[in-house]
């Protein structure tokens, strides 16, 4: 498979993990999810942190379940009411994500199954 398909597969999909709802990311306000996003190496961190505080959370609270219970409240507690019609409330709006997902990686999807049967791909 050529490396234009795979990249014309991985934008749409990239794209709808941007949308999705996370919480904080590294403490910041959720106004400025979509731009820290948009960095790898600050989803690497994230993920980094997300661990290091479940872990840290778990030993706190003795159970795994009550870390990661904690970890999810104090990663959501910044959540804001959006106005009607902003970018933000868009991006909650679950029907909007998954158009953008039928719309964006489901036709790569199928292109990409579609050039398995032929021999030269």
């Amino acid at each position: 498979m050529s490396w234009q398909s795979v990249c014309w597969a991985i934008i749409p999909i990239a794209l709808n993990s941007m949308t999705q709802p996370s919480g904080r990311i590294l403490g910041y306000p959720t106004s400025y999810n979509f731009a820290l996003r948009c960095s790898p190496i600050v989803c690497a961190v994230s993920g980094l942190d997300s661990i290091v505080r479940v872990v840290a959370y778990t030993v706190m609270e003795g159970s795994v379940s009550k870390g990661v219970k904690r970890h999810t409240t104090v990663r959501f507690d910044d959540r804001q009411n959006d106005d009607d019609g902003s970018f933000n409330s868009l991006r909650e709006n679950t029907m909007f994500r998954t158009l953008l997902f039928v719309l964006g990686a489901v036709p790569q999807l199928v292109k990409i199954y579609a050039t398995r049967g032929i021999p030269w791909i």
